[in-house]
């Protein structure tokens, strides 16, 4: 019995198994942000530290300009000092010195997986996913936790590289076709449907099935389905075995 009733689906593609459920990349950041809400700006006592993440918004204000123009040699030797110096790392933390430079590493690597994504560079975003895993664990975020890890096992070990390869390059998407304006694809599909949400046609189309209805006197009005009757059709069938 079981046999017949699946013997339509008798092939992986029929049974839909090629179906594999990607990870958003615009709700994955959107993780990130709130992990740092929840690590480096809610808690009351980050609010008093001058060198707290809360504290550096209200230094940016609107109308900050650089100073100067380094050339790139200086830029990439300041980097290098920058991270020594201020950015937390595992070897000899300073238990008065930790805290800051924890809040930069943070601060960092969310703006590093902002232009990541902003230029299409699939390969420092799915670098980041490491470490954003230990900060989800830290954070309690255990769905995002699980869904990440379980992705990026798949995409390194699991699955074909050729399949890894398609679904790295369909991660994110470029709509303009402008530069460092890639968007990822779940942002996309959300984006087009709430303009169809708020478009004016959906009303009128409606208003249109509303007015047909009407017109010719139609019991029941063709925007709601009808309540599913299997009565005839069970009728039928039985007529034709007998």
């Amino acid at each position: 019995m079981t046999e017949h009733v699946i013997l339509i689906e008798y092939t992986s593609k029929n049974r839909f198994q090629y179906v594999i459920f990607l990870l958003g990349l615009f709700h994955y950041k959107m993780a990130c942000a709130d992990a740092l809400w929840h690590t480096h700006i809610q808690p009351k006592e980050e609010h008093d530290d001058e060198n707290s993440l809360y504290q550096h918004i209200g230094i940016l204000k609107p109308g900050f300009r650089r100073i100067h123009n380094p050339t790139w040699d200086v830029i990439i030797t300041m980097s290098h000092t920058i991270v020594r110096k201020y950015v937390a790392t595992t070897d000899g933390l300073d238990a008065a010195w930790s805290k800051p430079t924890l809040h930069n590493r943070d601060e960092l690597l969310y703006i590093d997986l902002c232009q990541a994504m902003n230029t299409g560079d699939i390969g420092r975003v799915e670098v980041s996913f490491l470490p954003w895993i230990y900060i989800f664990k830290a954070t309690s975020k255990d769905k995002y936790l699980s869904q990440i890890s379980r992705f990026l096992n798949n995409l390194q070990f699991n699955w074909p590289e050729s399949l890894s390869d398609i679904i790295q390059m369909n991660l994110l998407c470029n709509p303009t076709g402008k530069s460092v304006v890639f968007r990822a694809v779940d942002w996309l599909v959300d984006t087009l449907e709430h303009i169809i949400k708020e478009s004016p046609l959906i009303e009128i189309y409606q208003s249109c099935h509303v007015t047909m209805g009407n017109a010719f006197h139609l019991q029941h009005q063709t925007i709601w389905h009808s309540v599913l009757n299997m009565t005839k059709t069970i009728k039928k069938t039985i007529g034709v075995y007998e």
